[in-house]
């Protein structure tokens, strides 16, 4: 575990060197985010390659420290990252639009699980790649408000990335503990008021990372290698450790297509720009989520002899009555008249808007 230490420490540090000479470089070209008075809140124009920084503290980690030569898969799985930073940054620069962006993240998807991929069934094959871009998509949707991505993208990594190296699986683990320590290191600068965004490349990246230590920390578990896991609970506690994205992606989606709205259109409709309507800060809004996140993890560990079906319904149910809840408060403010219904018919159905 000293050796995953220092992994987070020297990613930690080398990124917060980088970041404010990515920050110089950022205007120097004019590669900076506006604000657009819609669904922007910042009030000056922030650089948003903070990918950059946070990508090289990683990849610079992951070549000095991890043996390629022994694990034909961390190749694939290097490629893969490669592939779909590379179409992030683009995105930061120059503007994707969102059916290149889905088909990047399927080929990205499509590599990093390739080395195994007739060793299982193929519908195993096609789950895997699904989770991969929803997760993309998930951790992109959520940074949209300063310091939420990366905390999460940290608690996400860290969890997965202890506990893999207890499992013994140290080039996993030690992939997620860089990550989490390049996090760290961009999260000094991206605080509340943020000077540097972390930018669709990295935040893509993050989700696709994070997606990938879910399933190796679901095989260690299931054969049992993590102690004090039960092996048919695994899943669910990999679902509780990524609930505040997938949950919120996953609503996002759905209402947009409920409402007839194209699923990759913006809007103020995800979880963090529902707490500012409550009044809260940014800083107030990220501490809160990531309480609930680690209390839903909490809860799946106390009750994992449950097993998985049992506590997915569970995890899935407590965000919903959560999300209705707070629906309800935020509709209730405006207009008296909302009924708790209205959660349902008007919000979320969309029967009976005016």
């Amino acid at each position: 575990m000293v050796e995953g230490i220092g992994f987070f420490v020297f990613s930690l540090l080398l990124v917060a060197l980088l970041i404010p000479v990515v920050i110089r470089f950022s205007f120097l070209l004019g590669l900076y985010d506006e604000a657009d008075g819609d669904r922007k809140d910042h009030g000056r124009n922030i650089s948003r390659l903070g990918g950059l920084a946070v990508f090289a503290g990683l990849m610079t980690s992951v070549l000095l420290f991890t043996d390629l030569k022994t694990d034909l898969n961390m190749v694939f799985a290097l490629a893969s990252f490669i592939l779909l930073f590379t179409l992030g940054l683009n995105d930061d620069v120059c503007g994707t639009g969102p059916l290149l962006k889905i088909a990047v993240q399927l080929v990205s998807a499509i590599i990093l699980i390739s080395a195994g991929w007739c060793q299982e069934p193929g519908w195993i094959g096609l789950l895997k790649i699904f989770l991969f871009v929803l997760l993309c998509n998930a951790f992109n949707l959520i940074d949209g408000l300063d310091g939420l991505a990366g905390t999460l993208g940290l608690f996400v990594n860290l969890f997965f990335g202890i506990l893999l190296f207890l499992g013994e699986d140290h080039s996993y683990g030690g992939i997620a503990l860089m990550l989490s320590g390049s996090l760290a290191g961009f999260l000094l600068f991206n605080y509340a008021p943020a000077r540097i965004f972390m930018g669709d490349a990295m935040a893509m990246l993050t989700g696709l990372i994070s997606g990938l230590m879910a399933l190796r920390f679901i095989k260690l578990a299931d054969g049992g290698g993590i102690s004090f896991l039960y092996s048919d609970s695994a899943m669910a506690v990999a679902l509780a450790v990524l609930i505040v994205p997938v949950f919120d992606c996953l609503r996002v989606f759905l209402i947009r297509l409920l409402h007839r709205r194209s699923p990759f259109s913006g809007d103020r409709n995800h979880i963090h720009h529902r707490l500012k309507q409550m009044g809260y800060t940014d800083g107030t809004v990220v501490f809160r989520l990531l309480i609930f996140n680690i209390s839903m993890v909490v809860m799946t560990l106390f009750l994992q002899h449950l097993g998985n079906f049992t506590l997915i319904i569970l995890l899935f149910s407590i965000c919903v009555f959560s999300n209705g809840l707070l629906t309800f408060m935020i509709r209730k403010t405006a207009d008296k008249n909302y009924r708790l219904r209205d959660v349902l018919l008007r919000d979320t159905l969309n029967i009976g808007r005016n």
